[in-house]
């Protein structure tokens, strides 16, 4: 396959799978084209095409600050003093 024939088929799998590498690359592969990781991404660029980002991690949950704090059932303490915090019991 020439290479605007391969530039024509990213572009119509770029418009079907929103844009990300991977899913150009494997539509083209179900349609039985296998080209490396490299080659599509160069002519993807070539095209005037974009890569679509991962999506960006957010915090959703924000601990309320007016909340009580949770009660100590195990009553361990690891507070140390200064001054005993290197002697031997």
């Amino acid at each position: 396959m020439t290479t605007p024939d391969l530039t024509a088929r990213i572009a119509d799998a770029h418009a079907v799978s929103a844009g990300t590498y991977a899913r150009v690359r494997a539509e083209l592969a179900v349609q039985g084209w296998r080209h490396s990781r490299k080659r599509i991404a160069r002519l993807i660029r070539t095209a005037g095409l974009c890569g679509r980002a991962s999506k960006r991690w957010r915090t959703t949950t924000v601990p309320d600050p007016l909340a009580a704090l949770p009660v100590n059932l195990i009553r361990r303490d690891f507070d140390l003093a200064a001054t005993g915090s290197n002697e031997w019991l």
